[in-house]
């Protein structure tokens, strides 16, 4: 996935354009295998904070590296 693609997808999500349930869980799953991170991790708690926008959300998923256990 394109970053301009992700970063599209994250800003209607985070705009509210996906209203509907299963899109929205479409799109994160997108987000997910195209990012190759955790959004739900990401999602879960930084998209209450006002100051959070689509490019600092971009930020944080692609500095994402996964580690073994």
């Amino acid at each position: 996935m394109i970053r301009d693609e992700a970063m599209r997808l994250v800003q209607h999500l985070m705009d509210g354009r996906i209203t509907v349930e299963s899109e929205a869980a479409a799109t994160l799953g997108a987000l997910k295998t195209g990012l190759v991170c955790p959004t739900s991790a990401t999602t879960s708690t930084e998209t209450s904070i006002p100051e959070l926008n689509a490019e600092k959300f971009m930020a944080r998923a692609l500095a994402y590296e996964p580690f073994a256990l």
